[in-house]
């Protein structure tokens, strides 16, 4: 529409310009204003519409000089020169015109491609001009710093960010006299009391001329990141703890001759008898092997070509015979490739009580040490002998003793021995001379009985249970777990029964633990209350204590419950302290005082054995630790404790405190308080402490004595 009216106009201008030029050319009247109206025209048409200049100016031309020619009746060369002056000035006009045409294009072409690549920039970015006002702006900027109005361009950068920080303006201004900053990350704090943490870089934008037309702005908001790296760092840590703690030694090193470590846990050189500082500065080998001794020599060989191999079976090297402190010792050691691949990362576990069990085990041949039953050679051995038909069918029976581990965790090693040749005993006097009995694992035994029926295996797997159950173990009831299996003829190996009786046994094992290391675990408590009175008061007013303290913490009554449980179970591991230690009527020595701190450990390993107590565990290991990290066993500071661990931290400090011992007088509850605040800060959680004196001090009462 708009051309057409453009040509419609054109055409209109043309034929008023050709009558006038007739009407004054023909009279010789106004030639001048004539020639002067064909100048305005060209340029009128130059610049309105340059598609029609070269038809206008042909016509115009051609008409003029006819029309000279006609009124004067010759050639007209003056209007020829002045057609051809009007030519020229319609082509430099013309190519003024187009050359501005075409820039402004290209210029306009530039910008919107400018604006259309920043606004879809996956990045964060803000363009501004000399005085800070938005040129550009990427959506990416926008929705990271939550600006609502998208129609941010022209605005000044402040009045969309009046709470920018001071730092940042200077950058800005550092800019604008062309200087370039920038930082990695960088907190970014709003009004609204949010802290934003940014990745920035500000730098100079110059025009044309080489002035700086002013700065672009390169962001990104880091929060998500930042998060990321703090819990990779705290996993890190947890398991740079865990490795500490971990029984076995661990440590990362090359592949090479040199073995050079980049990390060793506490185990590790403590397992070859030396340090960490001796390690690093020498090497493994001289602390492994006597370089004098030719197998030493040639075993250190082995194990250092095994380890530049890529064959994982080669990194297993075991019973190595060591010397450490002047006695034999054995190690086994696994390695394996890191990641990246150019370090090995190895443990290695002191094996030498085992090597030495089994060493003995081969000396006493087909006896069992422990128990006095025959051992699992002798079982295998006879196994084979009945495995005929002369024999079928033989029945299996494997006998496994629930939870010997937390017996030996609360009364020692010693007491697990006993429960184990007790539950030997009774198994023994069961089969009688019905079969073949032994001990074939740590806490195992078997039976075979040739010639049986499945009624005879069931009334023999009654017997046993119940013999067992008839023991008295200091108030713990016993517990086992029985697997059975039947070999009526050749076609299943002696593995195949085995295995048969193996998978019955966990299957019932699976059924029968938990709820036998639950009644365990509350025998246990009963015991060490019944033997010490002292111990009895002691948690339960630690536990009523504890349970008021964190009603006071507004905690809920699930938690409540599980706090006061926590407190009566605090001392559990007690147990395994020395009866001498518990009630020796003065105070500990330093000597005694290293044994008596192990009842947290104790506490922690009998407590996480059951899963109903397990979650309880890491309380009674950690109700020592000091708010200030002087504390035991693992020397955590301030929220690293557990709270319901800093609770009972308050709680068994002021029943302590108020409570007569044999080698003092209870102090009175103001005296006790006032130690307790003493201490706020260094030994106690001062916002525990502060729901204690608040909460709670007002109404207790003192100890009957």
């Amino acid at each position: 529409m708009v051309k057409r009216l453009k040509a419609s106009v054109t055409i209109l201008a043309l034929i008023a310009y050709t009558t006038l030029l007739i009407v004054f050319d023909v009279t010789h009247d106004m030639h001048a204003y004539t020639s002067q109206i064909g100048y305005i025209a060209i340029v009128l048409f130059a610049l309105w519409q340059r598609r029609w200049l070269f038809y206008a100016l042909g016509f115009m031309v051609g008409a003029h000089i006819v029309v000279d020619w006609i009124a004067v009746g010759t050639f007209p060369v003056d209007a020829f020169l002045e057609s051809l002056m009007l030519v020229a000035i319609a082509l430099v006009l013309y190519y003024v015109t187009s050359m501005r045409h075409e820039a402004t294009t290209r210029l306009e072409h530039s910008n919107n491609l400018m604006k259309y690549i920043i606004h879809h920039n996956n990045a964060a970015v803000a363009v501004h001009d000399r005085d800070l006002k938005y040129v550009y702006v990427s959506q990416a900027y926008l929705k990271q710093y939550r600006v609502s109005d998208e129609d941010i361009i022209g605005k000044h950068h402040y009045e969309v960010f009046p709470d920018l920080p001071q730092k940042w303006r200077d950058v800005h201004q550092k800019a604008l006299k062309g200087e370039s900053s920038s930082h990695p990350r960088d907190p970014f704090p709003r009004a609204d009391g949010r802290v934003d943490y940014t990745r920035w870089e500000c730098i100079p934008w110059y025009q044309e001329d080489g002035e700086i037309g002013g700065f672009i702005v390169y962001t990104e908001v880091i929060n998500e990141q930042l998060e990321i790296e703090k819990k990779l760092e705290e996993s890190r840590d947890e398991l740079l703890r865990l490795m500490e703690n971990l029984p076995i030694g661990i440590a990362v090193h090359s592949r090479d001759e040199s073995m050079s470590f980049s990390y060793m846990n506490d185990n590790f050189p403590r397992i070859f008898g030396t340090t960490k500082d001796t390690l690093m500065q020498t090497n493994l080998w001289d602390v492994m092997f006597d370089a004098s001794n030719e197998s030493h020599r040639e075993l250190m060989k082995t194990i250092q070509r095994d380890m530049k191999s890529e064959s994982q079976e080669r990194m297993r090297w075991l019973d190595i015979p060591i010397t450490v402190n002047g006695k034999k010792t054995y190690v086994s050691m696994y390695s394996s490739s890191n990641l990246a691949g150019d370090e090995l990362i190895t443990t290695v576990i002191d094996v030498t009580e085992q090597k030495l069990r089994e060493d003995e085990i081969k000396a006493m041949s087909y006896q069992d040490f422990v128990t006095g039953v025959p051992n699992r050679q002798y079982f295998s051995d006879r196994f084979s002998e009945f495995d005929d038909a002369k024999a079928y069918p033989i029945g299996m029976l494997l006998v496994d003793i629930n939870g010997l581990k937390l017996i030996n965790d609360a009364f020692g090693f010693s007491a697990g021995t006993q429960a184990l040749r007790q539950v030997a005993a009774a198994i023994s006097d069961a089969s009688g001379d019905k079969g073949v009995f032994a001990r074939v694992g740590s806490d195992e035994f078997a039976l075979l009985m040739p010639h049986t029926t499945d009624e005879a295996i069931e009334s023999m797997k009654a017997t046993i249970y119940q013999n067992v159950q008839a023991i008295a173990f200091d108030q713990i009831e016993l517990s086992i777990s029985i697997g059975t299996a039947k070999k009526s003829d050749a076609e299943k190996t002696i593995g195949e029964i085995y295995k048969i009786a193996e998978e019955d046994m966990l299957k019932r094992k699976v059924l029968e633990t938990q709820s036998s290391r639950s009644r365990a675990i509350e025998a246990i408590l009963a015991t060490l209350t019944d033997k010490h009175v002292v111990e009895k008061v002691h948690s339960e007013r630690v536990a009523d204590i504890s349970r008021d303290i964190g009603e006071a913490l507004n905690l809920n009554a699930e938690s409540v419950r599980e706090l006061r449980m926590a407190g009566m179970l605090h001392d559990i591991g007690k147990i395994a302290t020395p009866d001498n230690l518990l009630s020796k009527p003065s105070q500990l020595t330093d000597s005694e005082w290293p044994i008596m701190k192990e009842h947290t450990l104790h506490g922690y390993n009998i407590l996480r054995a059951a899963d109903e107590y397990s979650g309880l565990a890491v309380y009674a290991l950690t109700h020592h630790e000091y708010y200030d990290g002087s504390g035991y066993p693992k020397g955590l500071k301030g929220e690293d404790i557990p709270l319901f661990s800093r609770i009972i931290a308050v709680a068994d400090a002021f029943e302590a405190m108020t409570a007569n011992r044999p080698y003092r007088k209870a102090l009175t509850h103001a005296a006790a308080l006032k130690e307790l605040k003493r201490h706020a800060g260094t030994q106690f959680d001062p916002h525990v402490l502060d729901a204690f004196e608040r909460s709670v001090y007002p109404s207790l009462k003192p100890i009957e004595t």
